[in-house]
């Protein structure tokens, strides 16, 4: 910003100082002539040139009428006649260089400005091509390729095994040397050799063995393993549906299914997955001619054959597949036509025989009494006996089921009944507690709680003994905030005492069990341990004394790089600025400019380039750029702004990597910089920082105890570097762009004090200039007025480090 201010001074003396204006300027502030703002005062021929006029540089004698008239009278009419004919004063003319342009008749001379060919390019020759354009050849030693400089020898930006070779190719990158190693700076290959100009290392193995991340490489970057949400197998066979979230395999809700349909085998899962183990239990083999099927080593083998003797001697009885058992009566005497036995007393202790032959109520049937197993009918009993009464009968059953949860009795004609009851019961188990029969007749309780809570044991429970602690090792933690490290010790959590000691001397420091330190403000006189303050006092818990020096330590650590030449944009094409707004369709100035390019400024450009190089050539300008956490793969870093002087009065800072004293004004109380940019990355060669929203605050020393702050909007830089082991050694096609307020350069005008300005120059007239020449284009607070100018300036850049801070 002071050069800014530099060059409307600039501007203002080299067109309105002075005790004659410059035709074609209205210096109170009116029109000037047509297109002379594009005219530099430099475009004019210097004193010795062979088209210059006598008296131009106002040695020599006056050129006038009187003059005129003596060299005529001396010459005669026909010298008089030779003499070139003045033009006229502002008039378009052509100076006959087809290297000008815009030539203007200037004092009775026509001259032109020079072509400004100028690619911005360091290693491109700018040259005339004496046909009113210009070439850019490159230069030995270098190649461009698509618009970028690269030195000999340099490798490609993707590839290792194409390098600069001018002696092959200046246009394009030449193959390196077969067998050349390749592929170590590149974070996706593996080393290799070059082949035909191909890299034949492998790529990089970016797996990281988790299926729950997709893996690649990206270039200048390096492997990138980012979380999907594919399926996913968390290790656990018996679940499904597993998927991957935030990185990792959550397990699946649903149940693996392990029926293989066969009923004489166990389905179980296990963390083997599911296992079918044959299983001994009865089963069914599908024929109804046998009962008690078993399974037998996993398959269901046939039980006993079916008996289908019904009891009754006037039925014959067989079994038939898919039928069971069939009865057919007997065509007999004894049996009726119902296949009833006709001599069957209903009694069933007494055998019933009848014989054939016999005559009803005669010798037909015999009924013997008989003492063996009987069944009285009622289920109630058993087992059934005939007494020697002839009676069948048996003792009472016992349909005791010993279970709590039910009322036992007993039905003649279905046997025993067990009806569910509710309320309290003892299931047994020392670990439940409140047991109680459930619907369903289960004595159940709740599982007892064994946690002893003691972090420093392993808490279980066995049905018959009950809960049990055993004591275990390792950290824990005791519940007292004034102890650290806990740890387990034959059951017991113990820690170290918690040292509670701040280092505050500002503070008493105690501990109490629940809360912890504590740290009580005190007041006082106090020592804050830096030797830059005095009358350290205790205040509001801080020991703070008044500063009387640097407070603390620099790091210049930081790859440096020395501004070593500086202009501002002569348009607003590629090359002279950036996009200052961010809007591609906008460009400035409105003659000059395009591709979204915004330089308003670039009209003081004429008059402040050659101030600007005699300042860099003195050596009265020396801005550096420290890039603190610099690295090449495109994280950011930080760029921080310097102004300084070299430490060596004698190192050639135009040439040589100088070391620097800097500016302490431009330091925080933490000896971080106050300016620059927080965002810079390097991807490949290039630069990059700043951008459209950035601000970049700036104090500027107008004069002693006048300063002006400024706010430098969409800030922004690029640039392509050169790197020496890994560090920036140069710049080259440097750009830094931004938009600073029209009103804020017409304050730190206002504040220049009178005295300090060279006659007859006033503050007014460098005002009426900044009307007239600076146009504000950019809106930078968002409320639709253009409210500063953009401004646009070249700059290259040359290695150097910080020794220390300016006295």
């Amino acid at each position: 910003m002071e050069l800014l201010l530099a060059w409307v001074a600039a501007t203002a003396i080299g067109c309105g100082g002075g005790t004659t204006p410059n035709p074609g300027i209205d210096t109170a502030g009116g029109d000037p002539g047509p297109d002379v703002a594009d005219v530099p005062v430099e475009a004019a021929p210097e004193v010795g040139d062979s088209d210059a006029r006598p008296g131009d540089d106002g040695t020599g004698p006056e050129v006038g009428p009187d003059t005129a008239a003596d060299e005529a009278g001396e010459q005669g009419p026909e010298a008089v006649e030779e003499l070139p004919k003045p033009c006229e004063e502002g008039a378009v003319c052509d100076d006959g260089d087809p290297c000008t342009h815009v030539d203007r008749c200037t004092g009775g001379v026509c001259a032109g400005a020079a072509y400004a060919c100028d690619d911005g390019r360091d290693c491109t020759g700018n040259e005339c091509d004496g046909y009113g354009g210009c070439r850019y050849p490159t230069k030995p030693g270098f190649c461009l390729v698509n618009n970028v400089c690269y030195e000999a020898g340099r490798a490609a930006p993707l590839n290792a095994c194409a390098k600069c070779d001018p002696g092959v190719a200046s246009d394009e990158f030449s193959a390196a040397p077969d067998g050349s190693a390749c592929g170590a700076d590149d974070p996706c290959l593996r080393t290799g050799e070059c082949a035909g100009g191909q890299c034949s290392a492998a790529p990089a193995d970016c797996d990281d063995e988790n299926p729950c991340t997709d893996d690649s490489c990206v270039p200048l970057e390096g492997c990138r393993n980012v979380a999907n949400f594919d399926g996913c197998e968390d290790g656990d066979p018996c679940t499904l549906g597993d998927q991957c979230r935030d990185g990792e395999c959550v397990t699946g809700f649903l149940p693996l299914d392990c029926w293989d349909g066969n009923p004489c085998t166990a389905d179980l899962c296990t963390p083997a997955g599911c296992e079918n183990p044959a299983v001994a239990i009865l089963c069914e083999d599908g024929d109804v001619c046998t009962e008690g099927d078993r399974c037998v080593e996993g398959a269901c083998t046939a039980g006993d054959a079916v008996v289908c003797d019904d009891g009754n001697d006037c039925t014959t009885e067989a079994c038939y597949a898919g039928m069971g058992c069939q009865y057919d009566i007997v065509d007999s005497p004894c049996c009726s036509k119902t296949g009833a036995n006709v001599c069957d007393d209903k009694n069933p202790c007494t055998h019933d025989v009848c014989n054939p032959g016999g005559t009803p109520g005669v010798d037909l049937c015999r009924n013997t009494p008989w003492t063996g197993p009987c069944n009285d009918g009622n289920l109630c009993t058993g087992p059934d006996r005939c007494g020697e009464d002839g009676k069948c009968a048996g003792p009472e059953r016992d349909c005791d089921d010993q279970n709590g949860c039910t009322a036992d009795s007993c039905d003649p004609k279905k046997g025993c009944v067990y009806t569910v009851v509710g309320g309290a019961c003892d299931d047994g188990s020392l670990c439940t507690t409140d047991d109680a029969c459930l619907p369903n007749g289960v004595c159940s309780g709740k599982p007892v709680s064994c946690d002893d809570k003691n972090g420093c044991t392993k808490d279980s429970c066995a049905p018959a003994t009950g809960c049990a602690h055993e004591a275990t090792a390792g950290a824990c933690n005791d519940g007292n905030a004034c102890t650290s490290g806990d740890s387990c010790a034959t059951g017991t959590c113990m820690g170290a005492p918690t040292d509670c000691n701040d280092g505050n001397p500002c503070t008493t420091d105690g501990c109490h069990p629940a809360a912890g330190c504590r740290h009580t403000q005190v007041a006082g006189p106090c020592d804050d341990g830096k030797s830059c303050t005095v009358n350290d006092q205790c205040t509001g818990g801080v020991c703070t004394g008044t500063q009387v020096g640097l407070c603390c330590t620099p790091d210049w650590s930081a790859p440096v790089n020395r501004v070593s030449s500086l202009a501002l944009g002569e348009s607003g094409h590629p090359g002279q600025g950036l996009d200052v707004d961010g809007k591609p369709g906008t460009c400035a100035p409105p003659d000059k400019c395009s591709a979204g390019i915004d330089n308003s400024l670039s009209s003081l450009s004429a008059v402040a380039n050659p101030e600007l190089k005699k300042a860099f050539d003195k050596g009265d300008i020396n801005i550096l750029f420290e890039s603190r956490g610099f690295n090449t793969n495109g994280t950011a870093f930080m760029l921080a702004f310097w102004d300084g002087k070299p430490a060596d009065a004698g190192c050639d800072v135009a040439t040589q990597s100088c070391a620097y004293l800097v500016n302490p004004d431009m330091m925080d109380s933490q000896c971080k910089p106050m300016y620059g940019f927080a965002n810079a990355k390097v991807v490949g060669d290039k630069l990059t920082a700043g951008g459209v929203g950035y601000g970049w605050p700036l104090d500027i020393p107008i004069t002693d105890g006048v300063t002006l702050h400024v706010e430098v909007a969409n800030t922004q830089i690029q640039a392509n570097v050169t790197l020496s082991g890994g560090k920036p050694v140069a710049m080259t096609n440097g750009l830094l762009a931004g938009a600073v307020p029209k009103a804020a350069m017409i304050e730190a005008i206002k504040a220049i004090p009178d005295d300090q300005l060279p006659p007859p120059l006033t503050k007014d007239t460098i005002i009426g200039l900044m009307d007239l020449l600076v146009v504000n284009d950019i809106d930078t607070d968002g409320d639709k007025n253009l409210d500063a100018a953009s401004v646009g300036i070249r700059f290259s850049a040359i290695g150097g480090s910080i020794a220390g801070l300016k006295d």
